[in-house]
């Protein structure tokens, strides 16, 4: 797992190097570089979703995490 998202990071790395470089003048690069980050941010968006129902669970089992707050149960309605 970690070596997968070192080379996700790499790649990450390499498409802010190319950003205004000449890269984006080859279509087939630049669209390479669209899918991947498509895709990434579809894998992003899908560890938030599965943080928030683990942070929901935690506080239906303990209403004392964050006593204080003025918040319902869920600040982000989904």
């Amino acid at each position: 797992m970690t070596e997968e998202i070192e080379k996700k990071i790499q790649r990450l790395t390499e498409i802010r190097r190319d950003v205004g470089v000449e890269a984006y003048l080859n279509p087939f690069r630049a669209r390479e570089h669209i899918a991947f980050l498509l895709s990434f941010v579809d894998e992003l968006t899908e560890a938030l979703f599965k943080i928030h129902a683990l942070v929901q669970e935690g506080r239906k089992i303990d209403s004392n995490i964050d006593p204080g707050s003025k918040q319902g149960a869920d600040p982000l309605p989904s």
